[in-house]
């Protein structure tokens, strides 16, 4: 039997190994951090050549596996104002970005702002110098020159991945990266080394034009394997001028630090004043909460920091530089008295207030609520929905790279003009009375041509919106509205 290659890629979560055989069947096994193996026929999903034959560079410049350091402590972002000005930039990005996005297939959107971020700043990368600084300026990187400012970008985000991917709280964080290169094509310098420096990102070439239905497939897969199995079918208009595909996967799993207590039938009044019966969750505890005239919102966090003899984790002292400056974060209990880093925030406007208003209201950097003991009442819920960023990215400023883009990868030769013709992301959460599953994918395509407290009641039954956030830093990692309870199929 003839080994012809095998391909490695890696993330701090899992690692996944390729390996092709002259015969059939291939297998592909994915080795999970915790030990265990899952495998697939190759042959069913990807008639993709690994050989390298069309390559200018050389396999293992483009295939050698790329591994984010191990990390076994949590590590926070250092709060600098540095620091906190490119998280309240890329907010306020979230937002306007959220604030446009229009779910045509369904009453409720889900969106997943990190994910989009990792990508555009993985796409920035790529683009003429105009893209570059339409999207490094919309994320928050406003000084120095073009180059300097996507350094600052690259800077930040390994930043981020790398704080994302430590452990905290008991929390599964996965982030992964992946750029999908036409097999006539070859990726460039120094798009290919900054987006594997700098976002661990795989690289795999695919054959768009001969086995486009392969390819897609293949694409799937990786994304149903980063998204455990939460999302196994991407939406992108992934087709035969396709010469590149850059992806994110983000996939969030946690536990409430303190699960509700019962669930039973209840009421949920729909945006279209549909009366529902629903799975109501209850729960009364002591919790962060703010009651306005219009509005009510509380702060469920995720999981909670101990050591295995019970005390209170502390934190990494890690060295950071956030673009214009470096700084070492201090050790420490973690936030809000060693009660998690996660956490979700649930608004609910006040009868007859509208909830885009009172979303689009509200600065979710600085969210200041006081300690209540509330009586909770809240829907289970899911979300399924593919959400289509070209007009929103546009209408905030992103232009240039839907005309062209020249810097990623070289053009096929009968088809030398190159431009992003897609920005699109998947999204699914589900929410019960145990903690939260949010997963999102987002694709973008490149084609060719403590005091006594007095009783709070709140009874989330009807319109509400939602963000699940890092706390240390207020840093937006979804976000999404629920007009109307649905029945979303798990077999996405």
């Amino acid at each position: 039997m003839k080994k012809i290659k095998s391909v490695v890629a890696g993330f701090a979560s899992l690692v996944i190994s390729v390996t092709v055989l002259a015969e059939s069947p291939r297998i592909m096994s994915v080795w999970l951090k915790d030990g265990n193996v899952q495998t697939f026929n190759v042959s069913e999903v990807d008639s993709v050549s690994f050989g390298f034959s069309s390559l200018q560079q050389s396999p293992d410049n483009l295939d050698s596996w790329t591994l984010p350091p191990v990390l076994n402590q949590p590590i926070l972002l250092t709060s600098t104002s540095q620091g906190n000005e490119y998280v309240e930039a890329g907010n306020r990005f979230s937002q306007d970005c959220f604030s446009r996005l229009e779910n045509k297939k369904g009453p409720n959107i889900f969106f997943s702002p990190i994910s989009l971020q990792f990508a555009l700043a993985m796409c920035a990368n790529g683009a003429e110098p105009k893209g570059t600084s339409e999207i490094t300026e919309l994320l928050g990187f406003k000084e120095g020159s073009v180059t300097e400012r996507m350094d600052n970008t690259n800077r930040y985000y390994n930043n981020v991945l790398l704080s994302l991917l430590s452990p905290r709280d008991s929390i599964t964080f996965k982030l992964a990266n992946a750029l999908w290169v036409h097999e006539e094509c070859y990726a460039l310098e120094p798009f290919l080394t900054n987006v594997r420096s700098n976002y661990y990102t795989t690289v795999r070439k695919l054959d768009f034009e001969g086995h486009l239905k392969e390819a897609k497939d293949t694409i799937n897969k990786w994304a149903s394997i980063m998204t455990d199995s939460l999302i196994n079918e991407l939406s992108a208009d992934i087709n035969d001028l396709t010469v590149l595909v850059i992806n994110n996967a983000a996939c969030f799993k946690g536990k409430w630090n303190r699960p509700f207590d019962r669930t039973y039938p209840g009421f949920f009044l729909a945006k279209d004043n549909e009366k529902q019966t629903v799975d109501m969750m209850r729960t009364t505890e002591i919790r962060p909460y703010k009651e306005t005239d219009d509005y009510e919102m509380i702060e469920l966090i995720y999981g909670r920091p101990t050591s295995q003899d019970g005390a209170q984790s502390n934190l990494n002292q890690v060295d950071y530089n956030w673009g214009g400056g470096s700084s070492t974060s201090q050790g420490g209990t973690l936030s809000n008295g060693g009660e998690g880093t996660y956490s979700m925030l649930v608004l609910l406007p006040k009868e007859g207030k509208d909830l885009n208003e009172v979303f689009d209201s509200i600065n979710w950097t600085n969210v200041s609520l006081e300690r209540e003991r509330v009586e909770l009442n809240m829907p289970k819920f899911k979300i399924k929905n593919s959400l289509s960023l070209n007009l929103p990215l546009q209408a905030l400023g992103i232009r240039d790279i839907y005309s062209e883009y020249y810097h990623a990868v070289t053009p096929p030769p009968a088809r030398p003009i190159i431009q992003v013709s897609d920005i699109v992301q998947d999204a699914y959460v589900s929410v019960d009375e145990d903690g939260t599953e949010a997963a999102a994918v987002t694709t973008v395509v490149v084609v060719a041509g403590g005091a006594a407290f007095q009783q709070k009641t709140m009874n989330v039954n009807r319109p509400f919106g939602f963000v699940i956030r890092e706390k240390t830093t207020g840093m937006l990692l979804f976000m999404g509205k629920v007009n109307k309870i649905e029945d979303v199929s798990e077999e996405n």
